[in-house]
């Protein structure tokens, strides 16, 4: 890479504003309007950085779209599954103080926990739960964290004992967002403080992130605080945030691209802030290292440009020649998108509040084609915004399919069924609706054929999933069903009847 200055003078223009100079990407300001028109897009936030200043710092659209707030660079947004990095990093503090060690296990540390194979129970090290090397199911965790929520964070811990495991320990990339609870739940015992408590005094205080908040409630206190959107048709809607117990260690925090860069300099400066080192130097490096390639494809088979690997909370990969470091998030109303490149002395920070938007990642693809040399000026992918949910009448009645139709009456398939590695579902039929309760909501279901059903919403909800679920009722006797097998793995989850 050229001297960053001499690009920044080439392809930038610095306009003084008071006693600052604000460095301008101009190519880019005229870019990003039009990408958020033809994303339909409420707003955004850009900023770009080295190692020791903010260079550029910018918001685009409305964090309030409804009353045409604007975003700057304080704005806060939910950041995802960035959060990930922040979870990961107090291990990493906790093996500097020499009280855990990543090549522990983590029923070291909680004493109840079982994973349904013994060769898990056997290899599974700390450093696995941080690289998605497990072995678990990514659905089946995902389900049993966003569709049967509990108040007992504890029983989360005892559902794993029955989770399917799809691979052995420590050798494939199987994406889990409950094993960063598992991280969260070892460090809170080994260091006698909640994550909300670590986070705070670890990370957002020292690095003075003052618009930075554990969880989108306490986010939503802020008057700068961007709401969440989807589309409808082609208007930004505002859709609910996330409150997932499980799953806020793995992406519930949120803050703005301001304090966002700070954290990343925190990396780009191998964990030192101000003279003090808040993050070991071993630690960073193994976090950013080519830890676990994420391809269950040979990689001497894949392009070097191609190719990913995931560290701790982070993704590494080469783009022609220039080292990349970086991790997207995606919840409820927001996506987002933060990247730096150690070598060439350059980060930027992305957050924009729609949900499963490329435009975050797009953003940062576009700067980095800006300010280094070598790159491919990058293509939107054709990729539609999430479209808000379209609830049809909560007491709908059930349509049968007439050529197909059920092989007993609606009453048959009623009682509640239990998995152990999931909890109840509770099926209902009321007047001519049969419903499926869960812990998280309740769905309507519409026959597809025979003894099988799929999920329909029946309220507003965050957007962390879509229709999918397939209901097979199974072992028919005495005028009832006795199980349903629920494609929440494959094979699918059966669920026992137990009333």
């Amino acid at each position: 890479m050229k001297n960053l200055f001499k690009l920044f003078f080439i392809i930038l223009f610095v306009q003084c504003n008071t006693a600052q100079e604000e460095v301008q990407l101009t190519e880019l300001e005229k870019e990003i309007p039009l990408l958020m028109q033809k994303l339909h897009t409420a707003g955004i936030s850009v900023a770009v950085f080295n190692k020791d200043e903010m260079l550029y710092s910018k918001g685009f659209g409305y964090r309030d779209y409804e009353n045409k707030k604007p975003v700057d660079g304080n704005t806060i947004f939910g950041i995802g599954s960035c959060t990930k990095s922040f979870t990961a990093a107090l291990l990493g503090i906790l093996e500097a103080e020499q009280k855990l060690s990543l090549n522990d296990k983590p029923s070291d540390y909680l004493e109840t926990l079982k994973f349904s194979h013994q060769s898990q129970n056997e290899h599974i090290k700390l450093s696995d739960l941080l690289k998605h090397t497990t072995g678990l199911s990514a659905t089946s965790s995902e389900s049993t964290a966003i569709m049967f929520t509990t108040p007992n964070l504890d029983d989360y811990i005892q559902r794993i004992a029955h989770i399917p495991v799809v691979d052995s320990a420590g050798t494939s990339f199987h994406y889990n967002n409950l094993m960063y609870h598992l991280v969260s739940r070892i460090s809170e015992n080994v260091s006698k403080r909640s994550w909300e408590e670590q986070l705070n005094s670890e990370i957002f205080g020292p690095l003075e992130m003052k618009n930075s908040f554990v969880t989108g409630t306490l986010a939503m206190k802020s008057e700068n605080f961007s709401f969440g959107y989807a589309v409808d048709s082609i208007t930004p809607a505002r859709v609910s945030i996330e409150i997932i117990p499980a799953r806020k260690e793995a992406g519930a925090i949120h803050g703005s691209t301001n304090d966002m860069a700070k954290w990343v300099q925190l990396w780009m400066n191998n964990g030192l802030h101000n003279g003090k080192q808040l993050l070991s130097k071993s630690y960073v490096q193994q976090a950013l290292s080519d830890v676990q390639y994420m391809s269950n494809t040979a990689s001497d088979s894949i392009p070097l440009s191609q190719q990913k690997y995931y560290g701790y909370g982070w993704i590494t990969s080469n783009l022609n020649g220039h080292r990349k470091v970086e991790h997207s998030g995606g919840v409820s109303g927001f996506t987002s998108n933060m990247v730096f490149y150690p070598d060439d002395n350059l980060g930027i920070v992305a957050l924009s509040n729609q949900t499963t938007s490329p435009l975050s990642s797009h953003v940062t693809n576009l700067i980095s084609y800006y300010l280094l040399e070598g790159l491919d000026k990058p293509t939107l992918h054709q990729q539609i915004p999430s479209q808000i949910q379209t609830i049809a009448p909560i007491n709908k009645p059930t349509i049968i399919n007439s050529e197909l139709q059920p092989t007993q009456p609606l009453a048959a398939y009623t009682g509640t069924f239990h998995h152990p590695g999931f909890g109840n579902i509770s099926i209902v039929l009321e007047g001519k609706t049969l419903y499926a309760d869960f812990p998280m909501t309740r769905f309507r279901l519409e026959h597809q054929v025979n003894d099988e059903f799929f999920d329909f919403f029946t309220e507003e909800t965050p957007l962390v999933m879509w229709n999918f679920m397939r209901f097979s009722f199974k072992e028919y006797e005495s005028g009832t069903f006795n199980e349903i097998h629920l494609n929440l793995n494959n094979p699918s989850i059966v669920f026992k009847k137990i009333n």
